[in-house]
């Protein structure tokens, strides 16, 4: 199976440095200088942007010239001419109608307001550049990239088309924001679980509506019903998912966690208490232990709750958070 987007290509070489030193609270203590998301002063007469403080006219200044080096940037490497535009903290490079990108952005900014501070506590640190090629042909051609869409860490870069589908936004939106707020790498099983599971969500009268299964999971059921189906305890000590249908078992974990309401709690608990301080297998199984004291359950019976969920459940199909 074909994985929809390209995997950070910087996580691998981290990730073997990771290996080699021991857990430690280093990027705990590297986090206690960043501005909670929470704390960005309410301020009318100037803009508070990047732990900065500017006037009004001086942040127009700013996002202009970002946006002018991001188009000449671009001009160089693809030689071709994009328009831009920008809000905050995105800017938007794009080759599509305007009516398309007006659309885009609505999806990026509904999305940004409301998942972000469920999820994450800091203010980003980098401004995120969006690109959009005007179609799957050109952006296949001058990024020799075969997925959707991806996202690259070591440039703050999402590069798609216009054409791909919010879903595909939404997925390496939620790379881009893991990567500004997790300084050490989480484990491939989590990176991709948590940004699959925003494939499959919509803006319904301005929110976001979640909870669904999507493409993936007849993979998930195939897994199954062949007997192929491992242990979740195996997936979640692993740094690298080994198993071809691995997206679709991470992705439907989330889903699990989302049906049972621990879905926030267990993704801040992973990001801000253990991926700062644990590395390798380590990380894997304290995890399985959050998620079991979150839940109350052991990893055995969410093993066999996820087994009886996932059989029942069909491709694109709305689930529903059970009342705590």
């Amino acid at each position: 199976m074909k994985s929809r987007h390209v995997v950070f290509a910087s996580l691998a070489l981290t990730m073997l440095f990771s290996f080699m030193t021991p857990a430690h609270h280093m990027a705990a203590s590297a986090s206690s200088n960043r501005r909670l998301f929470k704390n960005i002063p309410r301020d009318s007469r100037h803009v508070h942007y990047l732990a900065k403080k500017f006037t009004r006219s001086k942040f127009r200044k700013l996002k202009a010239d970002e946006r002018l080096k991001l188009q000449k940037h671009l001009q160089k490497k693809y030689n071709l001419t994009f328009k831009t535009r920008s809000t905050k903290y995105f800017n938007i490079a794009y080759r599509c109608p305007e009516a398309r990108m007006n659309h885009l952005q609505r999806y990026l900014v509904k999305f940004f307001q409301q998942v972000y501070p469920r999820y994450f506590i800091y203010e980003p640190t980098h401004v995120i550049n969006v690109i959009y090629f005007a179609n799957k042909q050109s952006y296949t051609k001058h990024t020799k990239s075969g997925a959707y869409g991806y996202y690259t860490s070591w440039t703050k870069t999402l590069t798609t088309y216009a054409y791909s589908g919010h879903g595909t936004l939404w997925h390496e939106l939620i790379h881009a924001f893991v990567d500004q707020n997790c300084q050490s790498n989480p484990q491939q099983w989590f990176n991709e679980g948590f940004a699959s599971f925003y494939e499959m969500a919509f803006l319904h009268n301005g929110r976001v509506s979640e909870g669904y299964t999507n493409w993936r999971m007849p993979y998930l059921k195939a897994s199954i019903q062949k007997g192929s189906f491992s242990h979740l305890r195996d997936m979640m000590k692993e740094s690298w998912m080994k198993e071809d249908y691995g997206y679709a078992k991470a992705r439907f974990l989330f889903c699990y966690l989302w049906v049972n309401g621990k879905m926030e709690t267990f993704v801040k608990a992973y990001l801000y208490d253990l991926c700062p301080n644990y590395r390798g297998p380590r990380l894997g199984k304290m995890a399985i232990k959050k998620m079991e004291e979150l839940t109350g359950k052991n990893i055995h019976t969410i093993n066999k709750e996820y087994l009886a969920m996932a059989r029942k459940a069909k491709k694109n199909q709305k689930l529903y958070r059970k009342r705590i």
